[in-house]
């Protein structure tokens, strides 16, 4: 890849990524929540995976720790603007 698509190339936060993570580690939203010291608040980390909140860096990596994936796994590269 030529070093100025690199440069346009951006991550952004894929919230399917962060449901699918939960469903293959199994966990449901409720435990989820509960991974994260927040019992009852189930609803917060589904607007997460619907992309209605974005999550702060923080919870990103706690979810990550939880589901046993990288946080890495919860974006996707997306071409920027043309340069050219």
């Amino acid at each position: 890849m030529a070093a100025a698509a690199v440069l346009n190339r951006a991550h952004v936060l894929d919230p399917g990524a962060v449901r699918r993570a939960r469903k293959a580690a199994g966990h449901t939203l409720a435990s989820a929540a509960q991974g994260l010291g927040r019992p009852g608040s189930y609803s917060l980390v589904r607007r997460y995976e619907t992309g209605e909140t974005d999550p702060p860096a923080s919870v990103l990596a706690d979810l990550a720790g939880l589901y046993g994936v990288h946080p890495g796994d919860f974006f996707t590269p997306t071409t920027g603007p043309s340069t050219t």
